[in-house]
């Protein structure tokens, strides 16, 4: 199976590579794997396949281990197992494939020997989508995304304590208000869980559970589909527009598709490229990364679309000196146009190249960004030149 390495740096001596695998995160740091706690090995049987005795080891089937120390039977030492058939005190040894090892050619066990389990943490990426994975970190935390998932965010609180989790976003964001002459009505505007939103017409998919709805000046999340017509959801804050035509759905859900690409900027994170809005960008609240509470306010979150003559996807998201923004049919920069920080009234969207990119993360190098281009025959520095005023995407 294919995996894939992502950095995580928290500072130049706190550094990580991150495998991701078929629906795992495993981690390396100085050189080494990172391991859970020493299980002492007492036996190892030479037998097809091989047993090892490890008094209440703990460990779970499938889980992988590696054994080191193990006098007399040398052959498994520096090895990686796959945990089968385990018992409280005994283990067989299977390859990481799932097949039996048969030790009963190996040396003989005479003493010692430790039992080391791989740690890992549980993704639902599978391994098709490992290389569409876009990633941004803010120090103890990687924010992830793929179109096919929710936003997640990958937190490390100590060595062997990390945690992925669905990022719940505040407010938020939201496609433009309705336009139709759909009214949705909730048995409930206060705060609360189990409410009734009803539709004066179709509307809901089943995939909208986890989607946001913005009714009147109050927002919620649904929780449960019953028809087109209905879903129950919760208020997070009290929903005063019911029975009107002023409402919003979730820019992000399993029905519009989930952000492709992310980055820091400014103090905003942006997220950017759903299916259904592959040229949108959707910015933060200033220092409120998971906060898109819209507003005219200059730290209020905000919402651009690129203009332009084609819909092209954007594939990637990088910052330097403007947030450089990638799609299939051209590069673009992101500034307020002037050396003050993007605000909702001054953000400037400016195409410096038509080159076009490859669905595969750039990589900020010095002052350039590095990409592939769409045919992936090239890869480009995308640089700024002050002769110009502008950035040019040399052929490296």
């Amino acid at each position: 199976l294919k995996t894939r390495l992502v950095s995580f740096e928290f500072s130049t001596t706190q550094t990580y590579m991150l495998e991701f695998g078929n629906q795992y995160i495993r981690f390396f740091k100085d050189k080494g794997q990172i391991l859970e706690g020493d299980q002492t090995i007492s036996g190892l049987t030479k037998a097809n396949p091989g047993v090892v005795t490890a008094t209440a080891h703990g460990y779970s089937n499938g889980d992988f281990v590696i054994l080191s120390s193990v006098s007399g039977m040398t052959q498994v030492n520096s090895k990686t197992y796959k945990v089968a058939n385990k018992a409280t005190n005994t283990f067989e040894l299977n390859d990481v494939d799932g097949n039996a090892v048969d030790t009963s050619g190996y040396s003989t066990y005479t003493s010692g020997g430790v039992a080391n389990k791989i740690y890992q943490i549980t993704t639902s990426y599978l391994t098709a989508e490992l290389f569409d994975i876009k990633v941004a970190q803010s120090a103890d935390v990687l924010f992830i995304t793929h179109p096919n998932h929710e936003v997640s965010k990958l937190e490390r609180t100590g060595h062997t304590s990390w945690t992925l989790s669905e990022v719940d976003f505040t407010k938020g964001p939201f496609l433009d208000v309705n336009t139709t002459s759909v009214t949705l009505t909730t048995s409930a505007t206060t705060v609360g869980s189990g409410r009734t939103l009803t539709a004066s017409s179709s509307l809901f998919a089943s995939t909208d559970v986890g989607r946001q709805v913005e009714l009147g000046d109050g927002w919620g999340t649904i929780t449960g589909y019953t028809s087109a017509t209905e879903v129950t959801w919760t208020i997070t804050e009290a929903a005063t527009g019911s029975g009107s035509t002023t409402w919003s759905l979730g820019a992000f859900s399993d029905t519009t598709g989930h952000p492709s690409a992310v980055s820091f900027f400014e103090q905003r994170l942006i997220f950017s490229g759903t299916n259904n809005e592959p040229q949108t960008l959707y910015f933060s609240k200033s220092g409120d990364y998971e906060n898109f509470t819209a507003g005219t306010d200059a730290d209020s979150a905000m919402i651009y679309t690129i203009a332009s003559n084609q819909v092209n996807a954007i594939r990637y998201l990088k910052a330097q000196r403007t947030l450089v923004v990638g799609t299939t049919g051209g590069e673009y920069t992101v500034s307020a146009g002037s050396d003050e920080a993007i605000t909702p009234s001054n953000v400037t969207i400016k195409k410096q190249s038509s080159f076009g990119s490859a669905n595969v993360d750039a990589l900020p190098v010095e002052n350039a960004v590095l990409f592939l281009q769409r045919a992936k025959r090239k890869i480009r520095e995308l640089r700024y030149n002050f002769e110009e005023d502008g950035y040019s995407a040399a052929d490296l």
